[in-house]
C-alpha cells in the first residue's frame, strides 16, 4: 500500500493520495493538527504537482493534428537523474507522453523507475503499440480515441487505426484505470454523445475532451479541423448534457473560455495551470511551460530554479476586465501567444458578454 504524501505549502499544505490520485489543499490549522509547524515563505507552490515528460518524439502513426516536433532524446540514465530530481522536490505525478511512449524500447524501465521513486506514472498512448503486460505501475493509462466509429476516427486523425485503439481499451479496461482522450474537432463534436456511450460500455475511468491546438503538424490543418463558431457557441450546453453519463468527464483547460462559471464549478476545473501546478520536460531535456508551448525555459537539471522563477506565468491576466478571469485564467496560452486571444465565449456569443 502506497502512503499518502503530505507537502507543506505557504497556505498550509497539499495531501496527495497516490492510490486514487486525489489531491487536497488544506489550511495551516489542518497541517498543524498533523504535526506541521513550519511553512515555506513563498507565494507559489514549492514544486509542481505534476510534470509532463515527453520520452520520445518517435511514433508509429502520423496523425494530422499531432503537436510534437522531432528532437533528440535523453538517455535512460539521464531520465533516471531527472526523476531523482523530481522525487527530491516531491513532485506527485509524472504524465508520460510523446510521440508514442511505447515506441521507446526502455520506456517501461523509465516508468518503473518513477514508480520506485514514489512518483505516480501516468501515460498517454495511441493504443496501437502498447504492450499489455507490466502495466500495473501506472496510475492511469490514457488511450487516444477521436471517434466512436472508424469513419469519424479516420476523418479526425487521418490514420486508419480505430480498431487497434478500441481493442487496446477493451483489453486494458478490465485490469487497469483506463481513460479515453478525445481531440475535439468539427468532425466529431456532434458525435460526442456516441463517444460517451461507447466509453460507458467499455467501463473506462474517464473521458477527457482535448482542444485542438495550432502547434506542430496541426498548424497546417488547424483551420480545417477547429470547431466552428456555431459549435463553440454550443460547447457549454453540450458539456452540460455529457455530464449525464456514468463515466466521469474531464475538460482540457484550453476549453475554459467556452464554459460558463457555474459549469466550471460543476466539473471542478480551472484554466491553464502551467507554472502554477504543472511543468513540462521535452525528450531532449528542455523545460517548457507545458507540453504544447515550445518556449525554452532551460534544461532539466535547472528545474528547481526554473520553477521558482515562473512568476510571469503565474501572474498573467490577459482579460483584466472579465469577472471570469480568476477561474478561466485567460484560457490556453497557446492561443493568446499566437494572437488568438479573442477566441472565447464573449467573442462568439453576444448573450454572454455579461460574464
Amino acid at each position: 500500500m502506497r502512503r499518502m504524501k503530505i507537502r507543506p505549502e505557504f497556505f498550509g499544505g497539499i495531501i496527495f493520495d497516490p492510490i486514487h490520485r486525489i489531491t487536497a489543499y488544506v489550511d495551516k490549522d489542518f497541517m498543524r493538527r498533523l504535526g506541521y509547524e513550519e511553512f515555506p515563505g513563498l507565494d507559489h507552490l514549492t514544486a509542481p504537482e505534476v510534470v509532463h515528460v515527453e520520452v520520445t518524439t518517435k511514433c508509429n502513426l502520423e496523425c494530422r493534428h499531432c503537436y510534437t516536433t522531432p528532437r533528440e532524446e535523453l538517455s535512460l540514465k539521464q531520465f533516471e537523474e531527472l526523476i531523482d530530481l523530481l522525487a527530491e522536490i516531491e513532485v506527485f505525478q509524472i504524465a508520460f507522453g510523446g510521440g508514442e511512449p511505447f515506441c521507446r524500447e526502455d520506456f517501461l524501465e523509465i516508468a518503473r523507475y518513477a514508480y520506485d521513486c514514489g512518483i505516480v506514472p501516468n501515460v498517454t498512448t495511441n493504443g496501437v503499440a502498447i504492450r499489455t503486460d507490466r502495466l500495473d505501475i501506472f496510475g492511469q493509462i490514457n488511450v487516444s480515441l477521436d471517434g466512436a466509429d472508424r469513419e469519424t476516427y479516420l476523418r479526425v486523425r487521418g490514420c486508419d487505426t480505430f480498431h487497434e485503439a478500441l481493442n487496446a481499451i477493451k483489453t486494458l479496461a478490465g485490469s487497469y484505470d483506463v481513460g479515453i482522450n478525445v481531440v475535439v474537432t468539427r468532425h466529431n463534436f456532434d458525435k460526442l454523445h456516441e463517444i460517451m456511450k461507447l466509453a460507458e460500455g467499455l467501463g473506462v475511468t474517464e473521458v477527457m475532451l482535448i482542444r485542438l491546438k495550432p502547434v506542430g503538424r496541426c498548424r497546417n490543418v488547424y483551420d480545417d479541423l477547429k470547431l466552428t463558431k456555431e459549435q463553440l457557441s454550443r460547447f457549454d450546453e453540450t458539456v452540460r448534457s455529457l455530464l449525464s453519463y456514468e463515466v466521469p468527464l474531464k475538460i482540457d483547460c484550453a476549453f475554459m473560455p467556452f464554459l460558463t462559471p457555474d459549469e466550471n464549478v460543476l466539473i471542478g476545473m480551472q484554466g491553464c495551470d502551467c507554472g502554477i501546478s504543472s511543468l513540462a520536460v521535452k525528450s531532449d531535456g528542455t523545460v517548457t511551460p507545458c507540453s504544447f508551448l515550445n518556449q525554452k525555459l532551460g534544461f532539466w537539471w535547472e528545474i528547481k530554479r526554473i520553477w521558482h522563477e515562473m512568476k510571469e506565468y503565474r501572474d498573467v491576466n490577459p482579460c483584466p476586465d472579465c469577472s471570469k478571469a480568476p477561474v478561466c485564467r485567460g484560457g490556453c496560452r497557446v492561443f493568446w501567444t499566437n494572437g488568438m486571444d479573442s477566441e472565447c465565449l464573449k467573442s462568439i456569443s453576444p448573450l454572454s458578454r455579461e460574464l
